[in-house]
């Protein structure tokens, strides 16, 4: 009797592993989404929704990380349209809302460091020094972002050395304007 009962404790224990797996699956996509990391998220997510479609938590999770990427993405596109439309005081307003939801969209970084620098000059030229430099500032700071793997495109080095060129930063020499 012993031999044939065997298999089918295997198989209970297995199944009740399979679902611990899920468990913790789900709740490091959890984890992830709480610490803004969406592409990470979704791809755990995702995983778990291939291998245990029925997974209890996995609906609910999903949905979030679906919903806040989609959300990304219109800020992103709306930041870069406005952008490109020479309007860089909307293209921060957009962006600045994306960083903060998405810390670790790196075109998103990209983008606002040179719509905050397009907009700290333009107030600079316009005589609000002051209100030029906070921009300037923002845009230092924002090309120092990366990915959620440390990953860095190109442009961020340019955005750097743009912002700080001669050994004097440009917001230092906005300021002494």
């Amino acid at each position: 009797r012993r031999p044939n009962h065997l298999p089918a404790r295997a198989r209970k224990y297995s199944a009740i592993s399979e679902r611990d797996k899920g468990d913790q699956a789900v709740k490091r996509g959890k984890e992830l989404l709480a610490k803004k990391m969406l592409t990470s998220a979704l791809e755990a997510l995702e995983q778990v929704s291939a291998q245990d479609p029925g997974h209890p938590d996995l609906e609910a999770a999903l949905k979030q990380a679906r919903e806040s990427q989609e959300i990304a993405a219109r800020l992103y596109n709306q930041g870069t349209a406005a952008l490109k439309d020479q309007q860089p005081d909307l293209a921060v307003i957009s962006l600045a809302q994306l960083m903060e939801m998405y810390p670790f969209h790196v075109q998103g970084a990209v983008a606002l460091a040179e719509a905050s620098l397009a907009a700290g000059k333009a107030l600079a030229e316009q005589g609000f020094p002051a209100s030029g430099l906070i921009l300037l500032t923002e845009a230092q700071k924002y090309c120092a972002a990366s990915d959620e793997k440390g990953g860095r495109p190109p442009r961020l080095d340019v955005l750097k050395n743009e912002l700080g060129f001669r050994g004097k930063p440009l917001a230092a020499q906005v300021a002494s304007r």
